[in-house]
């Protein structure tokens, strides 16, 4: 992976598992005393699919876009008191630094809840890339050489333009920290040997994941979904006549059949906002693939709500050999006596 970060700064935040909306955790006698703040839904799913965070005030920068944003803040011990150095716990990449506003919920979804003391949950920076640390492995503390630069501040800029960015000593280290942070835990390392379970997470992927207590709104589903169909039918459309079937409950979405030749599939049409190749297969489809080894193919969109989504056609048996499928739920029947 090719680091190439000309903007990064360092955030304090506080601390949460997975920022879903979960309690939060800090030294701000506000946090304290209600475990609540803006920053409980730092890498939650926007309805739009971007990622809105919450920094406490500071001086936006006169280049607000194209930063590398490290989020940073204290753990915390089983009874949700902060302690110790600051760690990161996830970054934003290319995000911008906006003025102060709601989040995008409060439009979308009416229910969207409130903040204990009845304002409204705010964002001051946006990214449509955002990557989450897992608590397990915050564990890498910042530059002990230079000692808490953070502070009291709620920001700092270690790389930009300006000339203190690239000549003060403490700036450069901590950049270098940062490149060194992503390098080792960044889950779409091509390099990387590292498993995936010692890296990051990317956080649209937490979005989609029905198994975590932050799951994706249906808008999101939806417009993934859409946004995946209709890539797939541009890119078959010239070579076979398609026929959407995903309203008749078969375990693939469309019939193909080419148009010059005798060829037939059955297409399974999959797609994620993320990069990292993830879908979720029903058990009808499964049966469906299983049954229909040689014309079911399953076609997986991914960074489908961006301009750069990419599409990739996978027939039933390297569905298997590419990827572990695991049962996530089971149905539970009375057994007959």
């Amino acid at each position: 992976m090719t680091l190439n970060f000309s903007k990064i700064c360092f955030v304090k935040t506080a601390w949460s598992e997975d920022y879903q909306g979960q309690d939060v955790f800090g030294r701000h006698e506000h946090i304290k005393k209600y475990r609540d703040g803006h920053e409980r839904y730092n890498f939650k799913l926007g309805p739009d699919g971007r990622f809105y965070g919450y920094i406490p005030p500071h001086k936006t920068p006169d280049d607000a876009k194209g930063w590398l944003v490290i989020f940073v803040a204290a753990s915390t011990n089983d009874n949700g008191r902060t302690f110790g150095p600051l760690f990161p716990v996830g970054w934003f990449e290319d995000a911008e630094f906006v003025t102060e506003n709601e989040r995008p919920e409060y439009i979308t979804d009416k229910y969207f809840p409130a903040c204990l003391d009845g304002t409204k949950y705010l964002y001051s920076v946006v990214s449509e890339r955002a990557f989450l640390i897992p608590s397990g492995l915050r564990e890498l503390p910042l530059p002990k050489q230079h000692g808490r630069k953070l502070g009291m501040a709620s920001k700092i800029e270690v790389r930009s333009s300006g000339p203190k960015t690239r000549s003060e000593k403490w700036r450069i280290d901590y950049a270098d920290y940062a490149e060194d942070l992503i390098k080792r835990l960044h889950p779409n390392d091509s390099a990387s040997k590292v498993p995936v379970s010692q890296t990051a997470i990317e956080a649209s992927a937490i979005a989609e994941d029905p198994t975590n207590r932050g799951y994706a709104t249906s808008e999101h589903r939806r417009a993934v979904e859409k946004a995946a169909e209709e890539f797939a039918r541009k890119t078959f459309q010239a070579d076979f006549h398609i026929k959407d079937v995903t309203k008749e409950n078969l375990g693939y979405d469309f019939h193909l059949r080419q148009r010059t030749g005798p060829r037939e599939i059955f297409l399974e049409i999959k797609g994620t906002s993320g990069v990292k190749p993830m879908f979720y297969l029903t058990r009808n489809e499964l049966k469906c693939l299983v049954a229909n080894r040689s014309r079911f193919h399953l076609f997986l969109v991914t960074s489908a709500l961006s301009s750069d989504l990419k599409g990739e056609l996978f027939t039933s048996s390297p569905v298997e050999d590419c990827f572990a499928l695991e049962p996530l739920n089971y149905q539970a029947t009375p057994k007959e006596a």
